[in-house]
This record gives structure tokens, C-alpha cells and sequence, in this order.
């Protein structure tokens, strides 16, 4: 009988969570350490619900996560490519496992503050490895025998455009990065999450990404309006050394990418170039029109998970990139697809998965102006990283392993470090 005490069950969930942080890795027999994270989903599953029997109290989180998945899998009726839906499927099984064992499992203020030291880490180390890549692109050729090439062809993709991408979700868990900051009282890990913070937003700012840099903004700006108080609790002296020095490396990594790149994401933003800069605008405007105008034609239950792209007219798909590495279909798939959250629901699962998926926005709208006028400030970064993470979706297609895991999981931080407050003050 497989032997699993409670404690290695939450041992083995830190270790998926710290694998689905990561790229893909390579490892031995074929496997990736996305691989791993399912299988050790699988036997935590097996352990907790099969042999010890658990019962399950459906109730807040869980609740809304079963609503999703039900409305994606309806999704399944139109499908035209079955292949496709079924490979986004099993991620949405993935996801809906990984999801519902941290609902079971975590649920103190210990372990979700052990979850939040794990976002802290893997941000470190992510920002390390894409800050390396940035200043020494041939340490990717090194790389492709440690990381899926898959992920790596979207980098040097991005790199020959004079862009930066590496979905690590940085910006997004900046307000829980800035919160640690705020609130540190050693000067030591208060520099430590300085520079971990000036990674991330120096790292938008390089990547000459519009989106990865409006969202570094709202993340920033939010964080330090709803914190504002807590920032002034700081030494007058430690505030003014961390401002100086903040402003001299804004400056210097402004004029470093201007001497590298010839422009800034500030000039994409004023639409400098109208061939690169509105063209896209207008590329996207015109995919998320598609979009709609196809989950129009299948209205109820969309065109079923990945299908959008079966769905395209020909002459869309025709169209040329100039790609590298063994990944074109991705890549076409991956650049035609609506970057818009609602689009892109839409479309795939029709209104039946649109309004689902509002429902679950609005319940989580509700929860968060209760915390943001609460003292509980844990709860109020989390929150702030949920919004940013819906605001990434906006504009980036939605991969269901990363952006469904990351939000299930801050949601299921903010209800156990909430619950925790409101038993604390009764």
C-alpha cells in the first residue's frame, strides 16, 4: 500500500508548485519536470482521495473551480480538432488536480506562508536566468540541453525582433515581492528583495514588451499606493538611499537599452514605429474581431478548447513569420491566437464559459474590496497579483498550465490568509 503521511503529501505538493514555476526541464528517460508535476499530482491524488478516503467540503474555491472546469468541458460539442482540445484538456485536468489538492492540503497560515517563500525563491531564480540570457544570448545554445526547446525557440524568436520574452510571470507576483520589502525589518533581505524588485521591472523595461510593461506598472504603482503608509514606517535615511539608488539604475538601464536596442518600450508605447507599432495594435484588433465573430457562430459552447485556430480563414494562416528552431506550427498557433483573455474564452467555450467565468471574476471582485479595506496586507498583495495576472491575460494568450495554476493558487492563499485574519479577530 503506498505510505504517505500528511506532511510528505504537502512536501511533494511544494515540489510540484516549485516544477510548474520553472520551464520545462530535461530530464533522463523523457521525461520534463512538467511530466514529474503531474505524476507526483497523480500519487498525492491517489494517496488522499482513493486510499485515505477524504471526504471534500465543496464550498468557496473549490466550488468555482468545479464551475470552471464543467463550462470548459462543455467546450468539447463543436470540437473540429479533437487532438488539439484534448491536449489543452488534459491541462485543464492537470490544472483542476493541482488545484483542488492545494484546497485540501494547504490550509494554514504556515503552509500558505511556505508557498509564498516558494514564489519569492523561483522569482529569484527565474529573474537570474532571464537577466543572463538578456546579456549573454549564446548561453541559450547551453541551455537547450537543460530547458524545452519549445521555450527556448520562443526566446531567440523574440530576441532576433529586439524583444524579451520569458513567461515567468515576474510582473505579476511583484506586488508580493514589493510587500516583503515594505515590510522587512533587516536591512540585509530588504536589499535582497530591492534588487529582486529592480530585476523585474528593469527586465519589462528591456524586454520592449508593451504588455509586460503596463503590467509591471499597475503592479508597482498599486502596491506602493495601497502600501503608501506602510513606506513611510521606513527610516527617512533608508528610504532616500533606496530612491537615489533605484533612480541612478532606472537611468542607466534607459540609456543601456537605447544604446542597444536603438529604441525603448517607451517609444512603442508613443507608436514611434507606425509599421511595427500600430500594425501590431491592429493585428491584434483584428484577431480578437475573429474571434468573436467565430464564438458568434457558436454561441453557447464556443468552438471547443485550442479550436480557434482550426477555425481561421487560410489567408490569416498564410501568413509568414520569420521563425526559427522545429517549432512553426507552435509559433503559428501561438501568434494567431486572440491575445485577450475574454476573446479567447469566448470563442472556446461560447457564453456558456464567458459568463462562468465572469461569475468567478465577480465573486473574487467582491472578496478583494472586503480585503483592500481590511489591515490584513498579505491579502492585499496577493489580490493586487491576481488583478495583474488577469491584466497579463489581457493582452498575451492564455497557456492553461501557468495561468490557470498561478490562479488558483493566490486564490487559495488569499482564503487561507483571510480566514486566518477573520478567526484571529473574533
Amino acid at each position: 500500500m503506498l505510505r504517505l503521511s500528511t506532511n510528505m503529501q504537502i512536501a511533494l505538493l511544494y515540489l510540484s508548485f516549485i516544477l510548474i514555476r520553472f520551464p520545462p526541464l530535461l530530464l533522463p528517460f523523457g521525461l520534463s519536470s512538467h511530466i514529474v508535476f503531474r505524476l507526483i499530482n497523480l500519487v498525492i491524488l491517489i494517496k488522499l482521495i482513493f486510499l485515505n478516503k477524504k471526504q471534500i467540503r465543496l464550498k468557496g474555491t473549490a466550488i468555482l473551480l468545479i464551475i470552471l472546469f464543467i463550462f470548459q468541458s462543455l467546450s468539447v460539442v463543436n470540437v473540429l480538432n479533437f487532438n488539439t482540445f484534448l491536449y489543452f484538456f488534459e491541462r485543464l485536468i492537470t490544472v483542476f488536480v493541482f488545484s483542488l489538492l492545494c484546497y485540501l492540503l494547504i490550509d494554514n497560515h504556515k503552509q500558505a506562508n511556505i508557498i509564498v517563500r516558494l514564489i519569492n525563491l523561483t522569482v529569484v531564480i527565474n529573474v537570474l536566468l532571464e537577466e543572463i540570457m538578456f546579456f549573454s544570448p549564446n548561453f541559450v545554445n547551453f541551455l537547450y540541453g537543460s530547458i524545452h526547446p519549445s521555450v527556448l525557440d520562443i526566446f531567440v524568436f523574440n530576441v532576433n525582433r529586439g524583444r524579451l520574452y520569458f513567461e515567468s510571470y515576474g510582473e505579476v507576483f511583484l506586488p508580493i515581492i514589493l510587500y516583503l520589502f515594505i515590510g522587512e525589518k533587516y536591512l540585509l533581505k530588504k536589499i535582497i528583495y530591492w534588487i529582486v524588485s529592480l530585476g523585474i521591472i528593469l527586465l519589462a523595461f528591456w524586454s520592449n514588451y508593451r504588455d509586460r510593461f503596463v503590467v509591471v506598472c499597475f503592479s508597482s504603482l498599486t502596491t506602493l499606493i495601497i502600501f503608501r503608509k506602510d513606506i513611510f514606517k521606513i527610516k527617512i535615511k533608508q528610504n532616500v538611499i533606496f530612491l537615489f539608488a533605484t533612480a541612478l539604475i532606472f537611468i542607466g538601464g534607459f540609456f543601456y537599452v537605447y544604446k542597444t536596442k536603438g529604441y525603448s518600450v517607451i517609444d512603442r508605447l508613443l507608436l514611434q514605429d507606425k509599421e511595427e507599432d500600430v500594425n501590431s495594435l491592429a493585428t491584434r484588433g483584428v484577431l480578437i474581431n475573429e474571434a468573436i465573430s467565430i464564438g458568434k457562430q457558436f454561441p453557447l459552447t464556443g468552438v471547443g478548447l485550442g479550436n480557434y485556430y482550426d477555425h481561421l480563414p487560410s489567408f490569416m494562416k498564410n501568413r509568414r513569420y520569420q521563425m526559427v528552431g522545429q517549432n512553426k506550427n507552435f509559433f503559428d498557433a501561438t501568434l494567431l491566437y486572440p491575445h485577450n483573455l475574454f476573446a479567447q474564452v469566448f470563442v472556446e467555450t461560447g457564453y456558456l464559459g464567458l459568463l462562468s467565468f465572469l461569475f468567478i471574476l465577480g465573486v473574487f471582485i467582491k472578496e478583494d474590496f472586503k480585503i483592500l479595506k481590511g489591515n490584513n496586507n498579505i491579502s492585499k498583495a496577493l489580490a493586487i497579483s491576481f488583478w495583474a495576472l488577469i491584466l497579463y491575460a489581457m493582452f498575451n494568450p492564455r497557456t492553461y498550465l501557468t495561468f490557470y495554476t498561478n490562479f488558483f493558487v493566490i486564490r487559495i492563499l488569499v482564503r487561507v490568509f483571510n480566514s486566518q485574519s477573520i478567526r484571529e479577530t473574533k
